[in-house]
């Protein structure tokens, strides 16, 4: 994503919908059921990210995959640091619906928030 700055209407309706935004170049620091989570900006689109560290490495491809395949506005990856998991949806600023459109975009990204803590809840408790 190219270095941008973030327009400060996005991050007063950020601030509107309830949540924290702290704007450091073309991304803004936030926070979700409990997560540090970083919001992406370039020109019409966002990227909704957050990662974890996967300490005891129980959370596999496959996990991963069927994350992905039960969560079709998300993406899981696994690296050796951890698993990051990651939305991306065209955004416009400067439209009158946008406000609307980034609540839907932040309720949609606790859902995958919770979908995702249940799924390592779920690995972390295979033997």
């Amino acid at each position: 994503m190219s270095e941008l700055a973030i327009p400060s209407s996005l991050t007063d309706m950020i601030i509107d919908i309830g949540y924290r935004a702290k704007p450091e170049g073309a991304l803004i620091r936030t926070s979700m059921s409990g997560y540090k989570v970083l919001i992406f900006y370039d020109e019409k689109s966002l990227q909704f990210y957050f990662g974890l560290k996967d300490e005891e490495k129980k959370f596999t491809v496959q996990d991963a995959n069927m994350f992905n395949k039960d969560n079709r506005f998300a993406r899981c990856y696994l690296d050796s640091g951890g698993i990051s998991f990651e939305m991306d949806v065209f955004f416009d600023v400067e439209s009158a619906s946008a406000k609307n459109d980034l609540d839907r975009f932040f309720e949609t990204f606790e859902m995958i928030i919770s979908s995702a803590g249940k799924a390592l809840s779920e690995a972390s408790e295979r033997d």
